[in-house]
């Protein structure tokens, strides 16, 4: 995946240059492994996700079982720990910038927090989902965590310890990460990102279907129904881009 997230890297500084610092977050080991990346992202840096939660989130027990049992659960973690030093802008390795993100440069600029949205109905967690309705809260609607804008300090950790807390050890469910992440962004005002701008779709998931039009869009999350489509059409649209010297 650190190729991967160095593609994703370079797609999104090509068009917010240097307004925000480059950090590629990697679970596991391989996380000083960098020369390849270094060359093309030369002022980037790589660092292992654990060490950049720990001390932000040592009061966490709740959060801090569930980025040790789930497979997500460090992704949430790294996201909470990351906007309590600063603006974050987040994206999954699989999320491509391919045409200059205007609504998003004015979300930012205007600092409002924002999410892309699935093109189907939400894929949340339903435990997390009644943990919530038991606080007499609601989440943003069809949130996808690919692509996410925070303002620093958006988001309060404690709210995501009481949504997990008392859960079992272990995944239930892949979308835990995401449904906390959506309670968060509706507490901190959020708007979702246009749809139709920012995709999350599963056109072409079957070679017979149509695909969208990659010359209107800002930027696509492939996730898993269309992660062949990120290495057909998403990286050799980069690399028009990379050839053109724009």
């Amino acid at each position: 995946m650190r190729s991967e997230a160095a593609w994703s890297a370079w797609s999104w500084t090509r068009y917010l240059g240097n307004s925000f610092k480059v950090l590629i977050a990697v679970s596991g080991e391989g996380a000083n492994r960098f020369d390849a990346i270094s060359k093309i992202l030369p002022d980037a840096r790589m660092s292992e996700a654990s060490l950049l939660t720990g001390a932000a989130l040592r009061r966490y027990e709740t959060l801090k079982s569930i980025t040790q049992s789930h497979p997500l659960g460090q992704k949430l973690s790294l996201i909470l720990a990351m906007q309590n030093e600063g603006d974050l802008l987040y994206a999954d390795a699989d999320v491509l910038a391919l045409n200059r993100p205007l609504a998003l440069i004015d979300r930012i600029n205007r600092r409002i927090p924002s999410f892309n949205q699935e093109s189907q109905p939400a894929a949340y967690d339903w435990e997390v989902v009644e943990a919530g309705r038991k606080l007499g809260l609601i989440p943003s609607e069809r949130l996808n965590s690919g692509l996410l804008y925070i303002p620093r300090n958006s988001f309060d950790p404690a709210l995501a310890e009481r949504l997990l807390e008392g859960r079992p050890v272990g995944a239930k469910s892949w979308f835990t990460e995401q449904t906390v992440i959506a309670f968060l962004m509706k507490a901190a005002d959020a708007q979702p990102l246009p749809a139709e701008q920012y995709v999350v779709s599963n056109s072409r998931m079957f070679w017979w279907q149509k695909d969208i039009d990659y010359s209107v869009i800002h930027a696509r999350h492939f996730t898993g129904t269309t992660r062949h489509l990120l290495y057909m059409k998403g990286y050799p649209l980069v690399l028009q881009t990379l050839a053109r010297g724009l």
